[in-house]
């Protein structure tokens, strides 16, 4: 490709064979250029000049190929996922692209069986690099202990459901509807998705709705097929909590002044720094398009530990009621939980007790502020943690009309308090 991803060669657009156990396949790639210019930046474009670019670029391989009669342009992409981001859910855009691709006398849509109809793949390929479109290879699917686990559950599912059809064969009987229904579950089981979500690669808020799915499924082969699901589908394949660390730690004690300002440069360097990213979610690009809150810097002085979190440029100045809850998950379970109007803002310390309220208020946060940003000091006495421990937590946000978030998106946040040779390990000039 050059330097704008036009294609200089036109073997990218011939369908090919391969032979296999099964019988011939016939392979088609997709020109991820393309594919990916639709799934995310064409919605950054008006919807006219996108289409533009896009026919464009099929002429430019049209006058690359040697008998345009004789290649496809395969667009492959996750219809779900594109069209939220385009104005009007992609219409303006869609409805551009097709009037200019049905007056177009060079271009034609097909489907992928109308054009091997007429023009059935000729060349072999006998060996592929093994990989996917999110890699070169198949991490995302295999391989994590969580990945494995899965794949041994649909593994001994598919063994009971093989085994059952064979004694029922053997009887004389025909395919029952139940068995039509356990294949079902077989096959939903088997569908990659869930391997997305097991393992260290991505992660979600639905993680454990999705493990829970998942090994329903397959109980439901056993039941269908008349056997008792074994104990090891009521087990999470999710067992272990997923403990993130910040973007990067604190480096220096801080003391900045909690007026709601970035009063300057000096006052929050050497603090640490919590990004809003999904660690893991649907796709690699994992940030919120409408959060309030673009990040939350971090430090602690020998007393207390210091948060400042910085609206989105956009979001300021934000005068909406909105709060926040930075829970700590051990050595003690206790929560500081603040209301933000303005520049007016409230905090307070809370411990969990075994009332019915649930959270008892401890002490109130006497150091908050804010404005431009919105700053507050914790005494560490209050959070219950000492010189040199490590904690979790994680932060939840409720912002109003623009919706919940919570950092990290799933599992813990690891801070560690600095001890007495902090400054002297990390000293600098």
């Amino acid at each position: 490709r050059d330097n704008y991803g036009h294609p200089m060669d036109s073997f990218l657009y011939s369908p090919y064979y391969a032979e296999t156990v099964g019988g011939r396949l016939t392979l088609l790639f997709r020109d991820h250029i393309l594919s990916d210019l639709i799934g995310f930046d064409y919605a950054k474009m008006d919807p006219e000049r996108a289409a533009d670019d896009f026919i464009s670029r099929l002429h430019r391989i049209y006058d690359v190929v040697e008998d345009p009669s004789r290649h496809i342009v395969p667009i492959i992409l996750d219809g779900e996922n594109a069209w939220e981001s385009f104005k009007n859910d992609g219409r303006d855009f869609l409805v551009s692209l097709y009037s200019r691709l049905s007056r177009d006398e060079r271009l034609k849509c097909v489907t992928v069986s109308e054009f091997l109809s007429k023009d059935p793949p000729s060349e072999r390929l006998d060996w592929l690099y093994p990989g996917s479109w999110i890699s070169h290879n198949f991490n995302i699917w295999i391989g994590h202990n969580e990945d494995n686990t899965g794949w041994d559950l649909i593994y001994d599912a598919r063994k009971a459901l093989v085994e059952h059809e064979a004694s029922v064969k053997d009887d004389g009987a025909g395919q029952s509807e139940e068995l039509k229904a356990a294949w079902k579950q077989i096959y939903a089981a088997e569908g990659s998705d869930w391997f997305w979500w097991y393992g260290d690669e991505h992660s979600s808020a639905n993680d454990e709705q999705f493990d829970a799915l998942f090994r329903n499924h397959l109980k439901k082969v056993y039941k269908l097929i008349g056997q008792d699901p074994p104990m090891a589908l009521d087990i999470p394949i999710i067992i272990e909590d997923k403990v993130f660390s910040p973007i990067s730690i604190p480096s220096a004690y801080i003391n900045p002044v909690i007026d709601g300002e970035v009063t300057n440069y000096f006052e929050w360097m050497g603090s640490g720094r919590i990004e809003h990213r999904f660690f893991g979610a649907a796709m690699h690009r994992e940030t919120h398009t409408d959060s309030l809150v673009e990040g939350i810097s971090y430090g602690f002085s020998k007393k207390e530990l210091f948060f400042r979190f910085d609206y989105c440029k956009d979001r300021v100045p934000y005068e909406e009621e909105w709060n926040f809850t930075i829970i700590f998950i051990d050595p003690s379970l206790v929560k500081v939980e603040g209301h933000v109007r303005g520049a007016e803002s409230t905090a307070g310390v809370f411990e969990k007790t075994q009332e019915k309220e649930g959270w008892r208020e401890i002490a109130a946060i006497e150091r908050i502020a804010s404005e431009r940003v919105v700053e507050l000091a914790v005494a560490l006495d209050a959070i219950n943690v000492a010189e040199g421990e490590k904690f979790r937590i994680f932060i939840k946000i409720d912002a109003g009309p623009l919706g919940p978030e919570r950092w990290p998106l799933k599992g813990y946040l690891q801070l560690e308090v600095p001890t007495e040779e902090f400054e002297k390990e990390n000293w600098f000039v």
